[in-house]
């Protein structure tokens, strides 16, 4: 075995890539075993990886140096949960593109396959993810700790050498024989596996293409049926169990998931109660739509509340539920067949908003229809096949987060343009007020307005001199919605640059601009440019401490923070090159009359010219006159005359 003080190259006899659907730190507990370490904290450190290597990005030079060309960084920085860009929110999954949230790994125990375990072959990825508590190699349980003890398998540390079968704390044995898994916890494990691996799902499960929802839903789903007060049900669907507990959830998930709508159905029959005197939903199914609502008010799970929200109006007495009741829904809320109109009331019910919205929707063009006056209150009638195609085109959109994954982009800096009126975003149906949706439409109109700015007649300038609107949005300094602007008046340059070295986040990480372009301006309310106060005074060639003094003349014009401070970059360039026309300066003065800038200050005082700035030499402040003023006497000759009398 290599000795523990050594971390070098030479320290790893055995050398090989991770398997592809092998996880980092599996790997890295693998290869440790291969070497001989009983403690894969030894190859870590020789590697150079921090502790939280798993989920923070680090640098795998040292670790690709020790594998001596096995594997390159890039190939192990994909078997790591590291933050996807753009997506804080979301980790790295395999090639799963949209990744998955860290609630939906179990990282907190090792997961080791008997079966696997003595035949060497390496551990899946799979085995991370809530709800996978079964091998699918061999059918049988995963275990996560001792089998005589209970003791906990590290996901890091002392774990299982190869040929270990002793525990290192109670001495018993570690894995007993393989415990075949009952079907059902097969069947999800099987469901998860293929989403993870991107390919069909079973045909009687839940509609969902995405990974990171199935989890979720799993973990709704296999938390213990809502009792009184419902402590049991929250706590279970908060924690993260071990193995024994996860095989549980996994088969209540089950039973609900993998028979769709017969187990959805079936769920919520379970949750059914018999009220006595009261009536509505609270006594009909306790908390559980209340809770429904919570955790499934996504855009993602549109179907399983859509579901929800029939078999409710279905089942429950029309007057039981109030008219503006999210669960108020009748089977068919696109209203009767071959009608070509519908009212107010079904089409806020179909859009998950409220009527007066649709009132809204309906004036700003988004939907086909007309407001008319009905006795005391308004009727609005909308157009059956307009509102068929606005609940399409409303599934098909994609929330801030989704939009900024897709542009490269923060959710905020989404919401940011959306405010601005940079891009368009519509009212999200049964979302909050405050959540938008945007079309990728939408989104490719944005960005090709941006690409038809990017100047393809000019070079994009060198990497070290350039920076990509993606990587923009990131600096505090600047405010991607003013540099959106700018771009879009033609007062900056962008370019669309070459594939080499444009970077890979989004859209916008292909469109660059010049560091040095960005700095010193912007674009002010008015359609013009604003300049930094060091830019203006270069500008008009004095010095910085000059500039907010021939502001508080109204020499130039600027915003201003306060009284006394300047914002920043507000001086007008419109103004600075006013200024060259309408005033002079003493040292111009003096340079024309080949004098000194005293005795131009004296003449223009003898011929009885007023300065617009005084001047004052001890704090560096030159005089400054209004040009008309200055045109209008013979300075020479006042000059001429002022000298003859010194003399």
């Amino acid at each position: 075995m290599p000795a523990h003080h050594t971390h070098t190259a030479g320290c790893l006899v055995v050398r090989t890539a991770p398997d592809p659907e092998e996880g980092l730190h599996q790997f890295v507990s693998r290869l440790a075993a291969l070497n001989g370490y009983h403690d894969p904290r030894w190859l870590i450190r020789g590697a150079g990886l921090s502790r939280v290597f798993l989920t923070t990005p680090c640098d795998l030079t040292r670790m690709v140096a020790m594998l001596d060309g096995a594997v390159d960084a890039d190939t192990l920085a994909a078997t790591a949960y590291w933050p996807l860009p753009g997506a804080p929110d979301r980790v790295r999954f395999g090639d799963v593109p949209s990744g998955v949230s860290p609630r939906g790994l179990t990282l907190a125990r090792g997961k080791v396959c008997p079966a696997c375990h003595a035949d060497g072959r390496p551990a899946r990825r799979t085995w991370d993810l809530f709800g996978i508590a079964v091998c699918l190699r061999h059918g049988c349980l995963l275990r996560d700790g001792c089998t005589a003890c209970g003791s906990a398998f590290p996901l890091l540390g002392p774990g299982l050498p190869a040929g270990r079968t002793r525990c290192l704390w109670c001495g018993g044995p570690v894995l007993a024989e393989p415990v075949p898994a009952p079907p059902p916890a097969l069947a999800l494990a099987a469901w998860l596996d293929a989403l993870a691996r991107g390919a069909n799902p079973p045909g009687r499960a839940v509609p969902l293409r995405e990974l990171d929802a199935a989890v979720h839903l799993v973990r709704f789903f296999g938390a213990r049926d809502m009792e009184a007060g419902g402590r049991g049900w929250r706590s279970g669907y908060i924690a993260k169990p071990r193995m024994d507990d996860m095989l549980t959830v996994t088969e209540r998930a089950a039973t609900v998931l993998l028979d769709w709508p017969g187990g959805f159905i079936d769920y919520l029959e379970r949750h059914r109660r018999a009220p006595d005197a009261r009536v509505g939903l609270a006594a009909e199914f306790g908390s559980l739509l209340v809770r429904l609502r919570s955790a499934l008010d996504q855009p993602r799970f549109e179907a399983v509340l859509e579901l929800a929200r029939r078999h409710v109006a279905r089942s429950i007495p029309g007057p039981t539920l109030k008219p503006w009741s999210f669960f108020s829904v009748p089977p068919d809320h696109h209203g009767p067949a071959g009608a070509s109109t519908v009212s107010g009331v079904a089409a806020a019910r179909a859009l998950g908003v409220s009527v007066a919205a649709v009132a809204r929707i309906i004036a700003a063009g988004e939907l086909k229809g007309e407001s008319r006056r009905m006795g005391r209150r308004q009727a609005h009638l909308v157009d059956a096949a307009s509102l068929t195609a606005l609940t399409a085109q409303r599934s098909g959109s994609l929330s801030a987060a989704q939009a900024a994954s897709e542009l490269g982009l923060t959710s905020y800096q989404v919401e940011r343009l959306r405010a601005a009126g940079l891009l368009h975003g519509r009212r999200g149906r049964g979302t909050p007020a405050h959540e938008y949706r945007f079309a990728p439409a939408d989104l490719a109109a944005f960005v090709d307005q941006l690409h038809q700015a990017a100047q393809a007649d000019r070079a994009a300038p060198p990497r070290t001199h350039a920076v990509s609107l993606s990587e923009v949005a990131g600096m505090r300094a600047f405010s991607l919605v003013e540099v959106v602007r700018r771009i879009i008046s033609g007062i900056l340059p962008v370019f669309a640059a070459p594939d080499g070295l444009s970077g890979s986040r989004g859209r916008l990480g292909r469109l660059m601009v010049s560091r040095s372009d960005l700095l010193g301006q912007r674009a002010d309310p008015a359609g013009g440019v604003s300049l930094d106060v060091r830019r203006a005074a270069k500008g008009l060639g004095v010095s910085v401490r000059m500039i907010p003094v021939l502001v508080r003349a109204g020499c130039l014009s600027a915003g201003t923070r306060n009284a006394d401070t300047l914002a920043r970059r507000s001086v007008s360039a419109s103004s600075v090159a006013r200024f060259r026309r309408g005033f002079v300066m003493a040292r111009a003065l003096a340079a024309q009359h080949r004098t000194s800038t005293r005795m131009v200050v004296k003449g223009l005082a003898a011929a009885g010219v007023s300065p617009v700035v005084a001047s004052d030499p001890r704090k560096g402040i030159s005089a400054v006159w209004r040009r008309d003023d200055v045109d209008a006497v013979d300075l020479g000759r006042v000059l001429r005359r002022i000298g003859g009398d010194a003399s």
